[in-house]
């Protein structure tokens, strides 16, 4: 009795591929992410933050340093603010109360601020170095010119630690230059006439 029953062979069982574990916390671009939970928002709903580093080591450096900062109470959303924009808030804020022409003028040297590299700066990248190399681009002016840029300048940076957004005044060691002084004398009688 013969059957006409064709048996073909069954094929060897397939391995699964071998899952390869990622590393933790590691992007499709090669960085490493931890996240940094922040305090929650007025409505209760959680607020969370990427941290971002080479390794992730560095990424959990960088979320233990902002977490500290958090509980310290430094304002870390305000720092990722431009100095431009910070300097805009702070003459809004606290530079009126003065004359016309001391509003006016504190509003220029904001202006010229705002227009400099450091303005563009954000405010946590803001070290000594960088307040050093705008009062150097200053220093061709007048020694009254330079001393009132000066003022500003300390009380923009002087308002932004006040208000947690710097852990430290960049301005305190800064060296300001200028051109002189002397360039304005009282005009005679006979120079009126």
């Amino acid at each position: 009795m013969a059957t006409n029953v064709v048996r073909f062979p069954t094929p060897a069982p397939q391995q699964k591929p071998k899952k390869t574990k990622k590393a933790k916390g590691l992007m499709p671009d090669g960085r490493y992410r931890v996240m940094v939970e922040l305090d929650p928002e007025p409505n209760g709903k959680r607020k969370r933050v990427p941290v971002y580093g080479t390794t992730y080591a560095k990424a959990l450096e960088k979320a233990v340093s902002m977490r500290k900062a958090r509980r310290e109470g430094q304002n870390l959303e305000g720092a990722k603010q431009s100095v431009g924009a910070w300097a805009e808030t702070w003459l809004k804020t606290y530079g009126g109360g003065a004359g016309y022409s001391t509003n006016y003028s504190t509003a220029m040297y904001i202006k010229q601020l705002v227009a400099s590299d450091l303005g563009r700066m954000s405010l946590k990248d803001v070290r000594d170095v960088h307040v050093q190399m705008f009062a150097n681009s200053i220093s061709n002016k007048s020694k009254s010119a330079v001393t009132k840029i000066r003022s500003v300048v300390k009380r923009v940076f002087l308002k932004a630690v006040a208000n947690r957004m710097l852990a430290f005044d960049p301005t305190a060691a800064i060296r300001w230059a200028h051109a002189g002084e002397g360039s304005h004398r009282a005009l005679e009688d006979y120079e009126i006439a």
